[in-house]
């Protein structure tokens, strides 16, 4: 009887039309914009049009691909004043990737979830959500890699100080921290700068041979705690063992791509690195990007004197 009456009592206003598909051109677009607004906040120049962003005189290209957009209508129960409305969702799913001046450096998985009363809002929200996130955690280092700034300016920007580290002939500078786990504060990530510092002076075990003209992309991905073993390079926790006390060794694992392709162990950054614990028994990963630059970064290019012709000389 209970069912039934809240079937009785469903609201029988008009249903709005589902939310027009998320295309690959919108979310690129999106991002390219986002770009810009990351570096008006730096105090760069910067100009967007559709998925591409002219940063200085480097022009950045966004690519977006396999966009995938799912959609929960908003709901309502009872009618009247008494009625309760529940917001409608869009989810989405999207490749994104990033090149300069051509050269293609990366392509990642990203996902959103939005959601709102009016579901064209929460299809705008979930586009524009997800495009902000990946400049923040992805393009961001790739803009403070192409400006040459050691300061990091872009990073900085957005509330971590961590300039750019020398490594050879190249500068290591770093996107924003990306953790996943359950029963940790999100808000740790904010207090990775220091650790994440001491991960920029340590890839180079990673990085050896790495053309010092051109830029590039390491990807560290750590996985800490989770049962089992140890694993060959466990973390012993930084904490003081009173007398009788015993502690364990915290499991460490994950892998390092330099340019898309597994290099070295990631034991190497194991002590060096001082990383964030999860909560006993569980499990806490950090995604981490990182960008190379020539530390002599290529002039920019000269202007054609053709097309602005010396002016006569005066009679």
């Amino acid at each position: 009887m209970l069912l039934l009456s809240l079937l009785l009592a469903c609201s029988t206003e008009p249903v709005a039309p589902p939310a027009l598909p998320i295309t690959d051109a919108e979310v690129a677009a999106a991002a390219a914009s986002s770009i810009c607004a990351a570096a008006t906040q730096a105090g760069m120049t910067c100009t967007a049009d559709g998925g591409k962003a002219e940063l200085g005189w480097k022009l950045l290209e966004v690519s977006a691909t396999d966009t995938m957009m799912t959609s929960f209508e908003p709901t309502s129960i009872g009618g009247g004043e008494d009625a309760q409305r529940f917001p409608g969702e869009v989810q989405l799913a999207t490749t994104v990737g990033l090149s300069v001046d051509g050269q293609a450096l990366f392509a990642v998985e990203q996902n959103h979830v939005a959601s709102d009363l009016d579901l064209g809002v929460a299809r705008g929200k979930v586009i524009d959500e997800l495009a902000q996130r990946w400049v923040v955690t992805h393009a961001s280092a790739v803009m403070d890699a192409v400006t040459g700034d050691p300061a990091a300016g872009v990073i900085a920007s957005l509330g971590m100080n961590v300039p750019a580290q020398p490594q050879g002939e190249l500068y290591a500078f770093a996107g924003y921290p990306v953790l996943h786990g359950k029963g940790f504060d999100p808000g740790i990530a904010n207090k990775l700068g220091p650790g994440l510092q001491t991960m920029l002076s340590s890839i180079g075990p990673f990085v050896e041979g790495a053309d010092p003209a051109t830029l590039h992309v390491v990807q560290v991905h750590a996985r800490l705690g989770g049962g089992g073993a140890p694993g060959p390079c466990g973390i012993i926790p930084p904490v003081a063992i009173t007398p009788g006390a015993t502690t364990s060794i915290v499991p460490f694992g994950g892998e390092v791509k330099l340019d898309g392709t597994a290099t070295g162990d990631i034991c190497a950054l194991s002590e060096p690195v001082a990383w964030p614990l999860p909560p006993a028994g569980a499990v806490l990963e950090w995604d981490q990007l990182i960008v190379l630059a020539p530390i002599e970064p290529a002039a920019a290019p000269a202007e054609d004197a053709e097309a602005k012709p010396e002016p006569a000389p005066a009679e």
